[in-house]
């Protein structure tokens, strides 16, 4: 859960996982319906795991990939070496 501020709001995407900027009441009021309500707190890993899947990125395995597309001549990546 975060601030329903620009950045932490485009990750989050979902009202369920965002409080107002300031709203340390809101903010444990989610927290606590977490812990007493277990479909609630279900519904927030669901919709987490959702939103990590869709921004998962490996900087290395990018990287590695680039490493074989540029060595195999396919220059299919958007990476490029000056």
């Amino acid at each position: 859960m975060a601030s329903n501020t620009t950045g932490p709001s485009y990750i989050l995407k979902y009202d369920e996982l965002l409080f107002e900027l300031g709203d340390t009441k809101g903010m444990a009021n989610k927290i606590e319906k977490c812990i007493i309500d277990k479909d609630y707190y279900q519904n927030i890993r669901n919709k987490c795991s959702e939103r990590a899947k869709l921004l998962y990125f490996d900087w290395a395995e990018q990287f590695e990939k680039a490493m074989r597309d540029y060595l195999s001549g396919n220059k299919t990546s958007d990476f490029t070496l000056y």
